[in-house]
């Protein structure tokens, strides 16, 4: 369904499947949402879990495993560099250059995807302060 939503070029077909695809996926992920704002985020794991919560948002077929997998990868990529650095400031500096140098176009799809997810969340919490 959701191949058919990105693939299809018939405006009505893609408008369907969209719906279709958000009665499906809706509920789970508003639990989802509930959860993690009860929960706050009080330590990376927890970041990482919402920042991949939001982009379901847009993306609601989006395989969490897939990208904690992906993310985790390039942690172990930069770790090494990292691991050596007298201070933070080198450390910053190491990570900064893997991901705009090494990785922009990575990172770039990541930061796209999350200001798009905050932006559907903004308009969400409004419908939710109005409905609920």
């Amino acid at each position: 369904l959701d191949q058919i939503r990105v693939q299809t070029k018939d405006k009505e077909e893609k408008k369907r499947a969209k719906e279709v695809l958000h009665q499906l996926t809706f509920a789970t992920l508003k639990e989802d949402f509930a959860e993690l704002l009860l929960e706050g985020i009080g330590n990376r794991a927890q970041l990482e879990k919402a920042v991949i919560t939001l982009a379901r948002f847009g993306h609601p077929t989006l395989r969490e495993s897939e990208y904690v997998k992906t993310l985790d990868h390039f942690a172990d990529m930069i770790r090494p560099s990292l691991r050596y650095r007298d201070n933070e400031r080198e450390k910053m500096q190491t990570l900064m250059k893997f991901i705009f140098e090494d990785f922009k176009i990575i990172f770039c799809f990541f930061i796209i995807i999350l200001i798009k997810k905050l932006y559907a969340l903004i308009k969400i919490i409004k419908v939710c302060s109005i409905t609920c």
